[in-house]
């Protein structure tokens, strides 16, 4: 079984690092309890942060394969919303 988390993020810089290791504390719990037949990912969507959020993301991104990372720089572009966009994006 495949779980997918979606986690929309705007200017999360102060508490992203914490929120992400909370997230797979909980989520590798889970996994535990279903042994090897669940597998997880976190996908996690910049929405126009002004702050470092993108970069924080970009680093999580390239140190755990289990996470992925989008950035919707701007909410003006003609791209659905931002979680519909990824989620096609990662599955097709």
């Amino acid at each position: 079984m495949k779980f997918s988390l979606v986690v929309p993020c705007y200017n999360e810089q102060q508490s992203l690092k914490a929120f992400s290791k909370e997230v797979f504390m909980i989520l590798e719990s889970i996994q535990e309890q279903y042994k090897k037949d669940m597998v997880f990912e976190c996908i996690f969507i910049n929405d126009g942060s002004k702050d470092n959020t993108i970069s924080l993301l970009q680093a999580l991104a390239n140190k755990q394969a289990d996470i992925k990372s989008h950035n919707q720089p701007i909410f003006n572009t003609k791209l659905p919303p931002p979680p519909i966009y990824t989620i096609s994006r990662f599955t097709q």
